[in-house]
């Protein structure tokens, strides 16, 4: 029992909503509250009829001001309970219940868990999470060795994996060999040369409509989208940071040439080396057997994995495995996963298990579908004609794996941790539903908790800007002075993004924008949390549904009238005030 009465004043008169012993604990969406609901007394929680709405005498405009308390409710509510709640004006509404954010999952698109009959999972970074920052700091010294072997000056082996430096979504320009942050229209919004940031008029110099064309991406810039991209960002910068300081390389108006002039490395060549030597890390180095003679410290395991496994299959849904790892990669990796006293092997928890899958070929022409020999690893000739638990296969593609499994598009929901190869076209092909794991999801939410009293004071400041200009129209000839107040906008804004990332700020958000990366996700990710492990506190008849999304103009119909009938603020659209992290170019 919370012991916290919520009374709902009218809001047109601007009164603070009052709840109970702290306004801020239960706007933060209070953890586990209906789970410290009182359950009925007589431990009868579905046919109450006593109402869970006390009606105030006193009657504003807009309706009749509802007094609610939340502990009258059981836990679940019962349907004659929820009744009453069905006129309320919904800024009079309790906070609608949300699990903690560490627990949650976050939701794009309509998905009934009821209508799912397949779930997918990819393995590397998904299934298997890598823990940070061992597994970049391990992959970049493999692939920095790789360079110096093909050719790069031996002082980059002096350079170390930063974590700090970089975030997820960046675009690397083959062009001028920078890395930009891009927004969710293509809008450049900060840009770095090596490790240094450029100013304002040089990133303008370089860039001079600050914009990036869709149709130069995948051509001139590379986008930089998932985690194993992590430590090739860094290098993008170090290798160029590395080579400017040479004394036997000179600055060219494309990259760098040797002092005779002999040899010239411009910056697309430095990424295709650059990229070459990741691939060749990966398929053909040491790093995934370097991993697997450590899997403690570069694997991250839990026993609820197997438990929301045998839930999924004991309510009569197939579990697939679809991985671009080999044979021999995945049965060790996810050997380690399930190795739990008690435990099953891993291949009893998946109905269909497939490896060198070749996402996202797979969804399209993709591949012959072959058994795999799980004792040699070598290929069955001829193709497969079925699937059958226990059996490890290779290649396919979807077409054929609808046939064989007798999945339907809209009853499969995939896990993965790749935008492009796991959620985008497996959504775009099949109409697969898609969840997306993001696991630097949490520490954005911490991020945002921490940053609160910027937020407020950012808020604050773009009232006063917006207020500068109240009465003002085109007969004004006088121009109010905004340039302080400007300034503040950014300085609160510098502040706001050393919170997330002192050099890129947000992963989701620049400034009022989404960033490329939140676009995508938003665009193609039906669902996303931090973990897929989050689904374990969801019923497997869980209706996940979208907030309400409002375009700029529709919130002029939920503006605060008198009738008091403005949606809860986490319902109304958002303003251009609500700023997130990224600040203006250093100057």
């Amino acid at each position: 029992d919370l012991g916290c009465e919520y009374t709902f004043y009218n809001m047109s008169n601007r009164d603070l909503i009052v709840t109970g012993e702290e306004e801020s604990q239960s706007r933060a969406s209070t953890p586990g509250l209906m789970d410290k609901r009182k359950r009925r007394p007589d431990g009868n929680d579905g046919n109450s009829t006593s109402p869970a709405v006390a009606v105030n005498s006193k009657r504003p405009r807009g309706g009749k001001l509802r007094q609610v308390s939340l502990n009258d409710l059981s836990c679940p509510p019962t349907q004659d309970e929820l009744a009453n709640f069905v006129d309320v004006p919904a800024v009079r509404l309790p906070r609608i219940y949300k699990r903690t954010p560490e627990k949650r999952v976050f939701v794009n698109r309509a998905v009934n868990l009821e209508d799912i009959k397949f779930f997918g999972f990819d393995m590397d970074y998904t299934l298997a999470n890598y823990k940070s920052p061992a597994y970049e700091e391990l992959a970049y010294e493999l692939i920095v060795e790789r360079l110096v072997e093909i050719g790069y000056p031996a002082e980059i082996a002096q350079r170390k994996y930063d974590p700090s430096f970089a975030i997820r979504g960046l675009f690397y320009d083959q062009t001028l060999g920078n890395l930009l942050k891009v927004d969710q229209f293509g809008n450049v919004l900060l840009v770095f040369h090596g490790r240094r940031a450029l100013s304002d008029a040089h990133a303008a110099e370089a860039y001079p409509n600050l914009f990036v064309h869709a149709d130069e991406i995948g051509r001139r810039y590379y986008v930089l989208n998932t985690l194993f991209n992590l430590p090739e960002t860094c290098l993008y910068a170090d290798v160029i940071d590395c080579l400017e300081q040479h004394p036997d390389f000179t600055c060219t108006d494309g990259g760098f040439a040797t002092a005779s002039g002999a040899i010239h490395l411009s910056y697309a060549s430095v990424y295709q080396d650059v990229r070459r030597s990741v691939d060749w890390v990966h398929q053909k180095g040491t790093l995934k057997s370097k991993t697997c003679e450590q899997l403690e410290k570069y694997v991250e395991r839990s026993e609820r994995l197997p438990t929301l496994l045998d839930r999924m299959r004991e309510r009569g849904c197939k579990v697939f495995l679809l991985t671009n790892s080999g044979s021999q990669y995945t049965e060790a990796i996810m050997t380690y996963l399930f190795d739990f006293p008690g435990r099953k092997p891993w291949q009893s928890y998946f109905d269909i298990a497939i490896v060198d899958a070749g996402k996202p070929n797979f969804f399209e022409e993709g591949s012959g579908l072959k058994e795999v020999n799980k004792a040699t690893g070598r290929l069955h000739i001829g193709t497969a004609s079925r699937f059958e638990q226990g059996k490890i296969y290779s290649g396919g593609n979807s077409t054929e794996f609808h046939r064989l499994s007798g999945a339907v598009g809209n009853s499969v929901l995939y896990i993965g941790d790749h935008i492009f190869g796991d959620v985008r076209k497996s959504k775009k092909q099949h109409a697969w539903k898609t969840f997306l794991q993001i696991p630097e999801l949490n520490r954005e939410v911490q991020c945002h908790r921490q940053s609160r009293e910027v937020h407020n004071h950012l808020a604050n400041l773009s009232f006063m800007l917006a207020e500068t200009y109240r009465g003002l129209d085109s007969q004004c000839q006088d121009k109010p002075d905004v340039a302080s107040l400007t300034k503040r906008i950014e300085a609160a804004e510098c502040r706001l993004n050393e919170t997330f990332n002192c050099n890129f700020g947000s992963l989701f958000r620049s400034g009022s924008n989404q960033t490329f990366f939140a676009m995508q996700t938003q665009r193609f990710a039906d669902l996303y949390a931090d973990s897929f492990l989050n689904l374990l506190e969801y019923p497997f008849f869980y209706d996940f549904r979208p907030s309400a999304g409002y375009l700029a103009h529709e919130s002029v119909s939920w503006e605060e009238e008198d009738d008091g009938s403005s949606p809860p603020p986490a319902q109304q659209p958002q303003a251009s005030a609500a700023r997130g992290g990224v600040p203006s170019r250093k100057k």
